[in-house]
């Protein structure tokens, strides 16, 4: 960690920072980027970093060949673990009946290569405009993507993306993974507190990130026009959804439990009192307890491990944006927009339909 500039480091087998990554995070936080973005692409420059040491090749002096066969290594290896599976063995690699949801298992996903090709194709380009990097770039873009984009576009035809990757898998087609009313029914009475009841309601009408919901405060709520204000993930910019009557309903039960709440605090609390050395109080609910808190709710609720079984903090978003696009009378130009920004710009990956 540097605590300075850079919040993720690389470093070599010496236990010394890796400078040529070190300048290049530092360039990367400086085009505003998150630090979640950062550790995402430190690890990935570490995972290269290694290759590039079992190979004996110095990263300036990388070639397209080393690339493609990172590639393939990646595409047959198993991911290192620090721990042995546990009660997740039995579904590593398989499919969720229910959300059809795919679990992890050890294995690199084309999703995982894909980005680790940007990644790489990012650095190199840093380098070779700094000057200290190799000529050509070792990350090639595909031979059909060498002449001008869009080049002899059919108007009547949709756009299609440029740029590909020589090295990039393909990434197959996925139907959103949804949850039955019967099975959300069963959810939604497995829970033990109108607080999380509201959360989830919350969460199911506007899709929102479970970090973003958290984050809300008591001022952010809009009871006339039922909206709730949220601060975006990636550009860190307020916005309003729209929210079902009856997400505000379990929040006003929610609110009706315990003492009234500063409007400009945080409008999700714990239900217990805790002491972190400044003696018992109510600590806001962060997103590290939120994740966890339902699927406890609902093993504690005699229900079996029903979270787990419809993978719940993975498809919440889906099941929002499947009920808004499918459901009837056509939803209001605001829910249009936020199934149309997860899907592309119509939204058609959620208007699948099971016959």
């Amino acid at each position: 960690m540097d605590p300075g500039v850079v919040p993720w480091l690389v470093f070599d087998e010496e236990g010394k920072v890796v400078q040529p990554v070190r300048r290049f995070l530092i360039d990367f936080i400086a085009r505003d980027n998150r630090t979640g973005s950062v550790r995402s692409y430190a690890f990935d420059l570490l995972r290269w970093w290694r290759w590039l040491r079992m190979v004996d090749v110095e990263w300036h002096r990388a070639t397209s060949v080393e690339v493609r066969d990172f590639v393939l290594w990646l595409r047959a290896a198993t991911k290192p673990r620090r721990s042995a599976w546990t009660h997740s063995a039995a579904t590593a690699g398989t499919t969720n009946p229910i959300t059809r949801k795919t679990y992890l298992d050890d294995l690199y996903k084309p999703r995982t290569i894909r980005h680790s090709n940007a990644v790489l194709r990012n650095f190199y380009d840093f380098w070779i405009e700094t000057g200290g990097g190799p000529l050509v770039n070792p990350v090639p873009l595909a031979r059909s993507d060498r002449r001008r984009p869009h080049a002899h576009h059919n108007p009547l035809e949709p756009y299609r993306g440029e740029g590909r990757l020589r090295y990039n898998p393909k990434v197959p087609k996925r139907r959103p993974r949804q949850m039955p009313d019967e099975q959300w029914n069963e959810l939604f009475a497995a829970l033990r507190s109108n607080r999380d009841r509201a959360i989830l309601a919350l969460a199911v009408s506007n899709g929102a990130r479970a970090s973003e919901l958290l984050g809300v405060r008591g001022v952010d709520l809009d009871w006339g026009d039922q909206l709730v204000r949220v601060v975006r993930k990636g550009t860190l910019a307020e916005q309003r959804l729209p929210a079902s009557p009856e997400a505000f309903i379990w929040i006003r039960f929610y609110l009706a439990e315990g003492p009234p709440l500063d409007p400009q605090a945080p409008l999700w609390w714990t239900l217990r009192r805790r002491d972190h050395g400044e003696g018992l109080r109510w600590l806001p609910r962060l997103w590290s307890t939120g994740c966890t808190g339902t699927k406890k709710d609902v093993e504690q609720s005699g229900r079996g491990c029903l979270a787990q079984r419809l993978g719940l903090q993975g498809c919440l978003r889906h099941i929002s944006r499947s009920r808004i696009r499918l459901c009837p009378p056509s939803p209001s130009p605001g829910l249009h927009w936020l199934v149309a920004s997860a899907g592309g710009p119509n939204g058609d990956q959620w208007t699948c339909l099971d016959l």
